[in-house]
């Protein structure tokens, strides 16, 4: 599995902490399947930034690609099922997922895709929050790994340069709406989340 790694702090603390990845995104791909695993750091508490992720219900509050979601079975923890709309401009319509982990207490974070209108086969999603100091002060780290079959007519490297852009995407969406959130509990002013418009320039 391949290692998306960020600004040089981030390589050295992967180096340093390798404790953070083994537990939680060690992924057994078979020879039909890709996968990597994504870093994002992030200057908003842990708490507000586990609060976003940790929302099955809600992912479209950062998720720049969906449109609307539906709880179709439960309400909203593990075993729960979800139904996405996706918005227009990207290689799918809609996606049915089920929650497989929400540890409240490690703030892990993992959901499998089970249908729906796309390619993306088998995709299999997990996502750790964690604070650390790094450069002398604490932030937020969060880490996604995924594993997903490749598509008959695809390439692995396709594959994984299309599932990368789109949480690599999602990342950076949930840094910049953490940190928006935490600028306004600083300043005592309302929540509002942002909402943006998503243009994805690979297809499968």
């Amino acid at each position: 599995m391949r290692h998306v790694k960020g600004t040089q702090d981030l390589e050295r603390l992967l180096e340093e902490r390798k404790d953070l990845i083994c537990p939680y995104h060690s992924h057994e791909l078979d020879a039909h399947q890709c996968g990597s695993i994504l870093l994002q750091q992030i200057n908003a508490p842990l708490q507000l930034v586990w609060s976003i992720v940790r929302r099955f219900d809600k992912p479209q509050a950062y998720k720049r690609f969906i449109q609307a979601c539906t709880i179709t079975t439960g309400e909203g923890g593990v075993g729960s099922i979800r139904t996405m709309e996706l918005v227009s401009g990207i290689p799918a319509t809609s996606s049915v997922e089920r929650l497989e982990i929400l540890d409240d207490e490690q703030h892990i974070f993992s959901f499998r895709v089970l249908g729906g209108g796309h390619r993306l086969q088998n995709y299999w999603s997990l996502t750790s929050v964690h604070e650390l100091e790094i450069g002398g002060r604490l932030v937020t780290l969060v880490m996604e790994s995924y594993a997903v079959d490749i598509p008959e007519g695809n390439t692995r490297d396709e594959t994984q340069m299309f599932a990368d852009t789109v949480v690599r995407c999602n990342l950076k969406s949930l840094a910049q709406v953490a940190e928006q959130l935490a600028v306004q509990e600083r300043q005592g002013t309302q929540h509002t989340v942002p909402r943006f418009a998503a243009v994805y320039p690979f297809s499968l």
